[in-house]
């Protein structure tokens, strides 16, 4: 498993050289400068994993950071990202990824990190 951290909010794991797990730790609100941070360095990472993007402490993110960060799976020979949500605003701000998602990949929510990973390696 290859780790890094970003701004000490933000973590991404490489998991098996399959899985690219990104979690937000320690922040409530995703701004312009955490999401230009985040999508500089997953570009540099390998682009043909899966993604799984934990935002359950999320409570709020600004209308460019969200732009920027549907962006990833562009920039990216991905085949499944999977969005892991608690609260109800996390659940919310998935939603809106699930339903903007003009990307053409599978993209779903799970409450379950460990349901979600087996989705990701189905």
């Amino acid at each position: 498993m290859i780790t890094f951290e970003l701004n000490n909010n933000i973590s991404l794991k490489l998991l098996d050289n399959d899985i690219l797990e990104i979690g937000f730790f320690g922040i409530s609100k995703v701004d312009i400068k955490i999401a230009s941070d985040l999508v500089q360095k997953v570009a540099d990472l390998p682009a043909n994993v899966n993604l799984l993007v934990d935002i359950r402490c999320i409570e709020e993110i600004t209308d460019q950071a969200r732009s920027l960060i549907s962006q990833i799976n562009q920039t990216c020979d991905r085949e499944k990202t999977v969005i892991l949500v608690g609260t109800m605003t996390s659940r919310i701000i998935g939603n809106h990824f699930l339903k903007s998602n003009q990307f053409q990949i599978p993209l779903r929510l799970y409450s379950s990190r460990e349901d979600a990973i087996n989705w990701l390696r189905e």
